[in-house]
């Protein structure tokens, strides 16, 4: 008889700024959807991560929340749920690497509000579902990039606007 051994999972959110408005809860929204997809799934939830106001630039090892996840104590779980693709990469070359690293060290990768799964546990490494998986995950990744990008030129551009008017921006 074989035994079933769930699924451990560590759920998680990231938003770059909490100062912005009271009562800010998008960290919540992203952390509720990925409970949920743990638990749709039965999968028991070993973990989770909350990194408040950092920026996805940051490079995932070095978030201080998810860092020691992926680091010290990635032996202690098997798949990583965020909600979007977006709050966990701004960087299409973070996002290969963490793909890549999940691919070496057999973990599952979730992003249950765009329905992307990378499933690398054995056996499981090299379906064709992974392959498209990993295809629409990186074209999000670079879509997240663009977004970045875009934001970074509003602000510069209100910044310039307010110091040519003579205003203050904040």
């Amino acid at each position: 008889m074989t035994t079933v051994v769930p699924v451990r999972a560590v759920v998680g959110s990231r938003v770059s700024d909490t100062h912005g408005q009271d009562g800010k809860v998008s960290h919540l929204v992203q952390a509720e959807s990925a409970v949920r997809h743990a638990l749709s799934k039965e999968w028991e939830i070993v973990g989770s991560f909350e990194d408040l106001d950092v920026s996805a630039e940051v490079t995932p090892w070095k978030r201080p929340d998810l860092g020691p996840w992926l680091t010290d104590r990635q032996g202690e779980w098997d798949a990583l749920v965020w909600a979007k693709v977006d709050r966990a990469f701004r960087s299409a070359k973070d996002c290969a690497d963490v793909a890549h690293w999940a691919e070496e060290n057999h973990k599952v990768l979730v992003f249950t509000d765009d329905g992307i799964t990378l499933d690398y546990r054995k056996g499981r490494e090299s379906s064709f579902g992974n392959e498209l998986a990993k295809v629409f995950l990186m074209l999000a990744s670079i879509f997240a990039e663009m977004e970045l990008k875009r934001i970074k030129a509003r602000v510069a551009g209100t910044w310039a606007s307010c110091f040519w008017r003579g205003r203050v921006s904040g």
